[in-house]
């Protein structure tokens, strides 16, 4: 039974387990020192800032907090302070998550595959500059600075890249999730990488399956030129 306790500024108390992950969230959860630094933080203060979620059936789903729901459960506690948004579209929810991420952690501080994920979902139709703006507005509250200046726009100059490293960083997005590893650990060179991404998804599966090492490493180094082969041996077959 999820427990929920109401307070008088709109948070209420919910339970840690009553919340799923967002169903597609391209970050990676804090590991090492960031996360035990924020775990003992949470031991020490409890969670000053609430998360948001949104309702799911009988229970939530994380748009925002999902490392300090994951700390908090680390430091020993069953419930966390929430906002609780309801009547949320997909796309709606998929903007918070994503603005709420880039607040937290910003652009420069993401892998390579999160920074593709990010630049994918803020060129898609989906992402109005008016909804943005009206969630950041929120955010702002929330964080008790109504003042403070977004880091966040659309355009590939706010995060200080060129356009040619927004289409590269687009078309990296276009891996399957096996091969994006390989291009956030710099085993796979970015450009290589866009020449992958070219390939149908069955070949690109193919592939993984051939030159992953025993602990999901590269058995071959895939550069530029072999890549760019690969991608044109697509190019005139049905499947290879």
């Amino acid at each position: 039974k999820t427990t929920e306790v109401k307070a008088e500024n709109g948070v209420e108390q919910i339970a840690i387990d009553s919340i799923k992950a967002f169903h597609n969230h391209p970050f990676h959860l804090y590991e090492g020192e960031r996360l035990n630094d924020m775990v003992e933080s949470i031991r020490e203060h409890g969670v000053l800032n609430p998360v948001i979620v949104r309702k799911l059936g009988k229970g939530y789903e994380m748009l925002s907090g999902h490392n300090r729901a994951n700390a908090a459960k680390l430091a020993g506690l069953e419930t966390v302070p929430a906002v609780i948004k309801e009547r949320l579209s997909d796309d709606e929810a998929e903007m918070y998550m994503i603005e709420t991420n880039l607040r937290q952690r910003g652009f420069d501080d993401l892998k390579i595959s999160e920074q593709a994920a990010v630049l994918a979902m803020r060129h898609s139709k989906m992402f109005s500059e008016e909804k943005s703006r009206a969630i950041n507005e929120e955010l702002q509250k929330l964080d008790g600075n109504e003042h403070s200046k977004s880091k966040l726009d659309i355009t590939g100059e706010e995060y200080g890249m060129k356009k040619d490293s927004v289409a590269r960083l687009l078309r990296v997005d276009k891996l399957i999730p096996e091969l994006k590893p390989w291009v956030d650990s710099k085993q796979l060179a970015v450009r290589a990488a866009v020449e992958i991404s070219y390939i149908p998804e069955e070949g690109q599966k193919l592939l993984y399956s051939i030159i992953k090492s025993p602990d999901n490493g590269m058995l071959i180094k895939l550069d530029i030129r072999k890549a760019k082969q690969l991608r044109e041996a697509y190019k005139n077959v049905e499947k290879l």
